[in-house]
């Protein structure tokens, strides 16, 4: 079944430093590029049909989200994804001041941001959620 962590709550400032922290440690593992998707609120108006993952480097990300920002939406009020690469681990830095870490498999990617989330003293649940990301048992928390 799938997992999500849920971790929060964030203020803008320290989702825009969780998202700068995201991209680093990706980078340090060897990723360059991750998929990203524009969700509620912003994505309305971003896409003109179908809602599609864009595949960009993480300062082509940083650049999508600085021009998205003047115009339509904010990091932290509309929803914001980033799917790594070949995997079934993805980010929703959400409109509801948390974020979801979503995965099939735990990994030392995973472990890594449950511990970081809970060292940095924010709440941490991981749970078993069902195909509409909706929590059906809890696995841990802190």
């Amino acid at each position: 079944m799938k997992r999500t962590i849920f971790a929060g709550f964030f203020n803008r400032e320290q989702m825009l430093e969780e998202l700068n922290y995201i991209t680093k440690y990706l980078s340090t593992r060897g990723y360059e590029y991750c998929e990203i998707l524009f969700g509620a609120g912003w994505g309305a108006l971003y896409y003109p049909n179908d809602w599609l993952y864009e595949k960009v480097t993480f300062p082509e990300m940083f650049k999508k989200i600085n021009t998205l920002e003047e115009e339509l939406g904010s990091i932290g009020e509309d929803d914001f994804y980033i799917k790594i690469i070949d995997s079934t681990i993805e980010f929703l830095l959400c409109h509801e001041e948390d974020i979801h870490l979503s995965f099939d498999e735990s990994s030392d990617i995973t472990e890594h941001f449950y511990n970081h989330w809970k060292e940095l003293g924010y709440s941490s649940e991981e749970w078993e959620v069902d195909e509409n990301n909706k929590r059906r048992n809890l696995i841990r928390n802190n």
